[in-house]
């Protein structure tokens, strides 16, 4: 029953003001269609994390076209050859963030780690990474530049759209979310309300002891904010709203040829 932020506003975060001009004065942009896949997801097997796997698993059922990387194949070679092949770009594992160096933030790979350093210089143009992992989303903060994270390097590499985290998660409450997110964006939410929808649901069926934010307020959102996802009923209802008006051009131009038929008998009589 706090009047938390979220039940009023969406938020996202923007790393310099000309930047949220940008997307803000936009329209939503379209899409590449050029990707092999869909969905890329990246999830590697460690003891302290259990459910990353079935995370993957359960958003891949619902986006179509997808390549999964899981246990031994979520490796650094595997990242560096094949992420930039999806849309979206879905990594789940551990991550740190180092407050000193960003180059020196990294996501653990199977048997191997990914600096913040290599993924800058990467070609990954996707519509959207989300990284599914601990402080992604934080970093040393330089004046001028502002957070300087593993969202940023990946923004460095060339994504329109990055979804982070702000602390330490959950493993087991964080799959719930994720996968939530990942509904509203299927049902054509922006990110922004994507991850609002989410938390709002989340404190609506949470019990009290698990409502802090530390359970629910990780997840933000950078860069591009526009659906991912067509509305399946933004269609429909367009047609609908342009029925009265394609009715009334129709019966205008049924009364127009009625009335010529009039005066082409009369002329002939």
């Amino acid at each position: 029953q706090w009047p938390y932020w979220i039940h009023k506003h969406s938020v996202s975060i923007q790393y310099s003001s000309s930047l949220w001009l940008d997307q803000f004065m936009s329209v939503s942009r379209g899409k590449n269609s050029e990707f092999e896949f869909s969905f890329i997801a990246f999830a590697p097997e460690f003891k302290d994390l259990s459910f990353n796997l079935e995370e993957c698993k359960q958003i891949a059922g619902m986006l179509g076209k997808t390549a999964d990387f899981y246990g031994i194949e979520a490796n650094r070679f595997n990242f560096k050859n094949q992420a930039g092949r999806g849309r979206i770009l879905h990594i789940a594992s551990h991550a740190r963030s180092n407050m000193e160096m960003l180059d020196a933030s990294y996501i653990r790979m199977q048997e191997d780690t990914l600096y913040a350093g290599e993924i800058g210089m990467m070609n990954l143009p996707m519509d959207l990474v989300f990284l599914s992992a601990c402080e992604t989303g934080t970093g040393k903060i330089i004046s001028g530049e502002g957070m300087m994270s593993l969202a940023r390097s990946f923004f460095q590499s060339g994504a329109k759209g990055v979804i982070s985290t702000l602390w330490p998660i959950r493993d087991d409450i964080s799959k719930v979310q994720v996968i939530r997110i990942y509904e509203n964006l299927k049902m054509g939410k922006s990110k922004d309300e994507a991850i609002r929808d989410m938390q709002i649901h989340y404190l609506a069926k949470t019990r009290p002891d698990a409502a802090f934010p530390s359970y629910w307020a990780a997840f933000q959102c950078h860069g591009d904010l526009s659906p991912l996802f067509p509305h399946p009923l933004k269609m429909p209802a367009f047609l609908l709203g342009l029925s009265p008006i394609l009715a009334f051009v129709f019966s205008g131009w049924i009364y127009q040829k009625y009335k010529r038929r009039e005066i082409l008998l009369h002329e002939a009589a």
